[in-house]
C-alpha cells in the first residue's frame, strides 16, 4: 500500500442485520478506527448514521458491488474492506475483491462458500502477493473459531512435545447458542450452485498442498474435552477446508509453524446426549441434500419458527436451529403449508419471502454464547495432548461474528509491524494465518472473548 489512506477501515454492507451490529461496534471502540460506512443506499446509509450518532469523522462511501468505478473509488481510500453483503457471489463480490487488489487494499469477509473462496485463491492470491494484499474470507463463526482455537492449540502441543514434533490431530467441538438470519438462510440457498459446497467431500479443495485429509459425514462422535458426543454440523465441511488451507499454506512456506504431514482435523457441535447427535447429523445431511437436489419451498410464515429458542439449556439451542433449518427446507408438504415446484422457481419464490435485513431478536443476540475447544494431539509415542478453549457471551453468528470481523480488520491495518511472516507477503489467506496470536489478543483486549491455551489431562477417549 504505497498511498496513504483516509480510512482505515471500511463496512461494505453497513445497513444490512450484520453490518448495522459492525457499525455499532466500531463506533464505540476504545481505539477510535479511522472508518466510514458503505452501501448503495444514500438513504440508509443517511439514516444509520442518524440511529448511531455518528459524528462527522466517520465517513459515508457510496459503493455498489456491480459498479466497478464506485469499488475502486472507495478501495483507493480505505486500508482494509470489510464486505459484509452475502450470499458473496450472488452479490458479486469477487469484484469487491479485485478493486481491492488493484489498488492494493486488503480485504475481509464471513463466506461459508467453499466455490466462492476458491475462486478467490485461484484469481486473486499470486495478485494479492504482487501487492502485499491480505484477502481473508471467512472471519466470522465460518471458521475463525475453529481455525484459531486449531492452530493455537496446535502449537501449544508441539512446544510441550519439543524440537520435530507433528500434530497427529486437531478435534473442535464446540457449544453454540444463538440465532439464525434470513441472510444466512440465502447463503444456504445459493450454493446449490455447486452441490459439493455443502458435502464433506474434498477436503483439500482450498489448499496449495494435497494430503492425507479424510472428511466423512458421522452420526455421533465422542468429544473428550467435554466428555459429551457431538453432531456434524453445516459449518463442517467449510471449515475442514479453511483449516486444511492453513495447513497446506504452512507446509507450501516451509514454516516453522506447520502442524505435520499426517495432520488430521474433525469437528462438531456438542449434544446433551448421544441420540439427539444423531438426530442432528442426520438433519445436517437432510438439510445439505434437499438445497442441493430437491424443489420444495416453505409458505412466508414458517420463517419466524426458524429460530433458537432462548429460554432453552445451552446444549439444546443449536439443535433446535439445526432442526428448524431442516423444517424449512425439507417442509413436509400439507402439514407446513408447502408447494412443490420447479427447482428454479421454488429457490427464486424462498428468496422473495425471506424478509430484507432479517435477524434473530436482541434478547438472542445478547444471551448467546460459544465456547469452542480445539484439542490437539502430536504423534509418536510419547504424545502430548493441548486444549485451546475461545468462550464469549453474545450471539456467535452475528454479535460475536462482528466482533470477529471487525477484529480480523483492524489487526491487518493497526498490527501491520506485527503481522506474522506469511501475512505480510499477502494473498487469500485464513483466519489463522493473518495472525492467531494477534486476533485471539484483540478478541480479548476489545471484545470480551476468553483464550486460553493449556495442556489436557484427561487422555480418556472412546
Amino acid at each position: 500500500m504505497s498511498t496513504p489512506r483516509e480510512f482505515d477501515v471500511v463496512l461494505y454492507g453497513a445497513t444490512g442485520f450484520t453490518g448495522k451490529i459492525c457499525a455499532k461496534y466500531l463506533s464505540k471502540h476504545p481505539q477510535n478506527p479511522k472508518w466510514a460506512l458503505a452501501g448503495r443506499n444514500s438513504e440508509r446509509l443517511k439514516d444509520l448514521r442518524s440511529k448511531l450518532d455518528l459524528g462527522d469523522h466517520v465517513g459515508t462511501i457510496q459503493a455498489n458491488s456491480f459498479d466497478p468505478d464506485s469499488l475502486d473509488a472507495m478501495a483507493k481510500r480505505v486500508k482494509v474492506v470489510i464486505n459484509i453483503v452475502g450470499p458473496y457471489r450472488k452479490n458479486n463480490a469477487e469484484a469487491v475483491v479485485k478493486a481491492c487488489v488493484q489498488n492494493g487494499t486488503s480485504y475481509v469477509d464471513l463466506s461459508g462458500e467453499t466455490a466462492f473462496n476458491a475462486t478467490l485463491i485461484e484469481k486473486y492470491h499470486l495478485a494479492a502477493q504482487a501487492k502485499q494484499s491480505i484477502i481473508a474470507p471467512s472471519v466470522g463463526f465460518d471458521s475463525l473459531p475453529f481455525d484459531v482455537t486449531t492452530f493455537l492449540a496446535a502449537q501449544h502441543a508441539k512446544q510441550s512435545a519439543g524440537p520435530g514434533s507433528e500434530i497427529e490431530s486437531v478435534s473442535v467441538a464446540v457449544v453454540a447458542k444463538g440465532g439464525i438470519s434470513s441472510g444466512t438462510i440465502s447463503s444456504a440457498i445459493d450454493m446449490h450452485l455447486d452441490k459439493s459446497q455443502l458435502s464433506p467431500g474434498k477436503p483439500d479443495w482450498l489448499s496449495p498442498v494435497s494430503g492425507r485429509h479424510t472428511s466423512d459425514w458421522y452420526g455421533s462422535k465422542y468429544f473428550p474435552q467435554f466428555k459429551k458426543y457431538g453432531a456434524f454440523s453445516p459449518f463442517t465441511p467449510h471449515n475442514h477446508r479453511i483449516v486444511n488451507r492453513t495447513w497446506g499454506l504452512l507446509e507450501q512456506h516451509e514454516s516453522k509453524l506447520r502442524y505435520g504431514k499426517h495432520f488430521q482435523y474433525d469437528d462438531g457441535i456438542i449434544m446433551p446426549f448421544r441420540p439427539l447427535a444423531l438426530l442432528v447429523s442426520l438433519f445436517t445431511r437432510i438439510f445439505g441434500w434437499l438445497i442441493a437436489n430437491v424443489a420444495l419451498v416453505s409458505s412466508p410464515l414458517l420463517l419466524a419458527d426458524v429460530r433458537f429458542d432462548p429460554t432453552a439449556s445451552p446444549d439444546l439451542t443449536i439443535c433446535y436451529s439445526l432442526a428448524s433449518r431442516v423444517r424449512y427446507c425439507v417442509s413436509l408438504t400439507v402439514d407446513f403449508n408447502s408447494i412443490v415446484l420447479p427447482p428454479m422457481k421454488v429457490r427464486w419464490l424462498l428468496t422473495k419471502t425471506l424478509p430484507e435485513n432479517g435477524g434473530p431478536p436482541e434478547n438472542v443476540l445478547i444471551n448467546g454464547k460459544i465456547d469452542a475447544r480445539a484439542l490437539a494431539k502430536t504423534s509418536g509415542p510419547e504424545s502430548k495432548r493441548s486444549i485451546c478453549t475461545m468462550r464469549a457471551k453474545g450471539d456467535p453468528g452475528y454479535q460475536l461474528t462482528a466482533r470477529m470481523i471487525v477484529e480480523t480488520a483492524l489487526t491487518i491495518c493497526l498490527e501491520s509491524h506485527r503481522l506474522p511472516e506469511i501475512a505480510t507477503k499477502g494473498g487469500v489467506l485464513t483466519p489463522a494465518l493473518v495472525g492467531a496470536d494477534l486476533i485471539s489478543e484483540r478478541l480479548t483486549r476489545f471484545a470480551d472473548f476468553t483464550i486460553e491455551c493449556t495442556e489436557f489431562e484427561d487422555p480418556k477417549s472412546k
